[in-house]
């Protein structure tokens, strides 16, 4: 029994060491192929980037017309200074172009501000000119009004100088104290000044000298009422 056992037990030991030289074999196997497959990827991404670095080359090549690397290398720094510098002016001009866009704006907000004070201003100064206007129109009514009262008043005094005439004329009087005094004209609004002064002596002499001045211009008893005392009157009650 002993020994079919140990039979028994060198069989199957003999089989897992077969299947498991065998499991070793297929896993160095696939190991092998992944492997190969990895380094196939490996190479034609190689491949794939140096056909791509050499159309870059190419490229480079073709558009310097420079096959020497060197050369190629001044060339892409001297356009790649300017190209700097191009980008640094462009800059500059797009600060400057920022602070005029800022100055802009507020000159255009200063004009808008000073527009609205014009127009401020201006209706203003229509309202104090329209405002003198009605003071205006209201002033040519108060001297309208004054001037026809000037005009009725001389009305008044040409007719009182001319019924002051008709009157000396009626009652036949000497207008030689009219004539001592205004030479040859009659009693008229531009000698009333003259006239009134004449008329009325007492205000300089004194009524005792009126009398007596009157008494020797008409010739007339000093206690009748000539035409010049009736002139006063007329005059006093005008």
């Amino acid at each position: 029994m002993f020994a079919s056992l140990q039979k028994a037990y060198d069989h199957e030991l003999k089989l897992f060491n077969f299947l498991a030289r065998k499991g070793v074999m297929r896993i160095n196997k696939k190991q092998e192929e992944k492997e190969k497959e990895q380094l196939r990827e490996e190479k034609e991404n190689i491949e794939t980037e140096i056909a791509r670095h050499v159309k870059i080359l190419n490229e480079v090549t073709d558009y310097a017309k420079v096959e020497d690397i060197n050369a190629i290398i001044e060339e892409f720094e001297r356009v790649e200074q300017n190209n700097f510098s191009m980008y640094k002016l462009f800059t500059d001009i797009c600060a400057e172009n920022d602070v005029c866009r800022r100055d802009l704006t507020k000159i255009r907000q200063d004009i808008e501000d000073r527009k609205d004070w014009n127009e401020n201003m201006e209706e203003q100064r229509q309202r104090k000119l329209q405002n003198l206007r009605e003071q205006l129109e209201t002033q040519k009514l108060k001297t309208e009004e004054a001037r026809q009262k000037n005009k009725e008043k001389d009305g008044l005094l040409n007719r009182v100088m001319d019924n002051v005439h008709e009157i000396f004329k009626y009652l036949q009087c000497s207008l030689e104290p009219y004539t001592n005094l205004l030479g040859d004209k009659q009693p008229s609004l531009h000698q009333l000044d003259l006239t009134q002064e004449w008329l009325s002596p007492e205000e300089v002499h004194g009524p005792s000298s009126a009398s007596q001045r009157l008494d020797s211009n008409t010739n007339q008893p000093a206690g009748s009422r000539g035409p010049l005392s009736i002139l006063r009157g007329s005059a006093v009650d005008v």
